[in-house]
């Protein structure tokens, strides 16, 4: 499970500072879920979608996940929307968070069990670490996730058609988190550092609503009215966490700049009220994979300390790209 520097593998088993600077190959297409993303040809910074956590913060967005899948957790997750703990426990997971690399990456790692991920600077972003290199069964992945093969799926073409033949995963440490300096890092707030604001508003629930367009009327009385429910139900203090995808999007959609924009305006005119709601972007991308996205969506959330999440219509859908009928 998307957007983010445009990482680069390194091989090395040795202290982070020490890693020797080999030629730059950089990685396929992840599965632009919850990590990194980058392009084949051009190397350009895209919204993080989701390094875990500075080392000692609390969860990350797919926690308890460790990092990127080895092929047992990529597995359960195609097959089962879910993955088992090794207490026993299941825990949702519906969308792969792989990265993917070609067959030089693949054996430029050779016996090293650790990667470091770099940046287009050549500056350390993390180490992955206990790895596993596996088969990228692309067609499984995307007749499990899509329900379909038909060409045309935009994140399919975006981020695993042109993607490398193999999968790494292995357990992610982050040393450097990244920095756009687009004037939108303000925004892009942890699962940790959310759960500290709410703490910080005193809100006794928090309910989460995402979109990747500007908020409309229909949004905003949902919105409103969620809270008023709410106050209701019997809590003193809930709080609205706005957060607009900030991942890939499809070419129609508004560009992330333009709504952060938008959702701001919405603040300030008193639409929402900003005693009452967060703005923050989620990193993830889209994938327009439909209920099975939802639960990965709602999953992050959880982990970002709502107690609600505001599931609109067909938030993940998209009309089939070959069809003449509305829903993959």
């Amino acid at each position: 499970m998307a957007a983010m520097a445009s990482p680069y593998l390194k091989a090395s088993t040795r202290h982070p500072h020490s890693f020797p600077r080999l030629p730059k190959t950089h990685f396929a297409p992840p599965s632009v879920s919850p990590f990194a993303h980058s392009h084949l040809r051009k190397p350009t910074r895209h919204p993080d979608f989701s390094f875990p956590d500075r080392p000692g913060r609390r969860e990350g967005w797919a926690s308890p996940l460790k990092g990127f899948m080895r092929d047992s957790e990529f597995l359960q997750t195609l097959h089962f929307n879910s993955l088992r703990l090794e207490d026993g426990s299941v825990v949702n997971m519906s969308v792969p968070i792989v990265l993917a690399i070609d067959d030089a990456q693949k054996n430029r790692v050779g016996s090293f069990t650790s990667v470091a991920l770099v940046d287009e600077k050549d500056d350390l972003v993390a180490i992955l670490s206990n790895i596993e290199i596996y088969k990228h069964n692309k067609e499984e992945r995307i007749a499990r996730t899509w329900g379909t093969t038909t060409p045309g799926l935009p994140y399919v073409e975006e981020a695993i058609t042109g993607a490398g033949n193999w999968l790494i995963g292995g357990d992610l440490e982050v040393i450097n988190p990244i920095n756009y300096n687009d004037d939108l890092d303000r925004f892009r707030l942890s699962p940790a550092q959310l759960r500290d604001e709410f703490e910080r508003r005193n809100a006794d629930a928090v309910f989460a609503f995402q979109l990747r367009n500007p908020v409309h009327n229909g949004h905003a009385l949902l919105m409103t009215d969620t809270r008023r429910r709410l106050l209701e139900m019997g809590y003193k203090n809930p709080v609205l966490l706005l957060h607009p995808l900030g991942g890939y999007t499809k070419a129609d959609d508004v560009p992330l700049s333009w709504r952060m924009r938008q959702h701001e305006k919405v603040l300030e005119d008193g639409v929402l009220d900003p005693e009452t709601t967060v703005v923050s972007i989620f990193p993830s991308p889209m994938h327009y994979a439909g209920p099975t996205e939802v639960q990965w969506h709602a999953k992050a959330r959880i982990n970002a300390g709502a107690n609600f999440y505001i599931v609109g219509r067909d938030p993940a859908g998209m009309s089939h790209p070959i069809e003449k009928r509305r829903s993959i």
